[in-house]
């Protein structure tokens, strides 16, 4: 039997209360993307977008602070959404790290034993390969987001509350979004073609959507997770 559980990871307090890995969490990936998009079209920046930017060169930039300023040259806002688009890339990788660190660590604990197979470029998962005794587990990890397939669970639910308290303890503050009943044998991370071990073949058969998605379809102030289990 499997189970789908949708959570979403919460953590945009301000960014000098901030522990280094919730301030990587806060960067909106998306809205990164989006503002990389928005320069090259020569557009003006929009609010989400600019706080983004402001946030990611505040956790991760060096130097001097990226300006998006109106009237640029074509080949300038070339340049510059490159820029941008690279501080997207290394919010994204950050995320995925981060993320499968804390869940690799969290099923260590309680005695799985653990694969991980780094996701690589950003747009890809990272994959995670688990057991302990009959139970098994599939994580895909992508920038603030992680979907988890189990077969032969003791108790599905248990094992969502353990990972969730993983990312608490590290200060996430996370909410269930989605957590549909049990159907079939197992998920959809099962049947990904490629190896040698399952977590290979989430890293080379998954991407992660990076296209941005409008301030409608989301909630606000919050960076994505989905947790599915069986």
């Amino acid at each position: 039997m499997s189970r789908m559980t949708h959570v979403r990871i919460i953590s945009q307090p301000l960014l000098d209360n901030l522990t280094r890995p919730q301030a990587i969490m806060s960067c909106d990936v998306r809205s990164l993307y989006a503002a990389a998009a928005t320069v090259t079209d020569g557009a003006a920046l929009t609010s989400d977008q600019s706080g983004a930017l402001e946030t990611a060169w505040h956790v991760l930039g060096g130097g001097a602070p990226v300006r998006v300023q109106p009237g640029l040259p074509a080949p300038e806002r070339t340049l510059l959404a490159r820029s941008i688009g690279l501080l997207a890339d290394s919010a994204a990788s950050e995320q995925r790290r981060l993320i499968a660190a804390t869940v690799a660590n969290t099923l260590e604990a309680e005695d799985w034993t653990v694969t991980v197979v780094q996701g690589g470029p950003p747009g890809r998962y990272s994959g995670i390969e688990a057991t302990r005794a009959c139970e098994h587990l599939i994580v895909a990890v992508g920038p603030g987001e992680l979907i988890v397939d189990q077969s032969e669970a003791r108790d599905c639910g248990a094992t969502v509350d353990m990972i969730i308290s993983g990312l608490r303890e590290i200060g996430w503050t996370t909410v269930v979004a989605d957590d549909p009943p049990h159907h079939g044998p197992a998920g959809s991370l099962y049947v990904l073609p490629g190896g040698p071990t399952r977590a290979h073949a989430v890293q080379a058969a998954l991407r992660y959507d990076l296209r941005p998605v409008s301030t409608a379809d989301r909630p606000p102030a919050q960076v994505g997770l989905r947790i599915t289990a069986g």
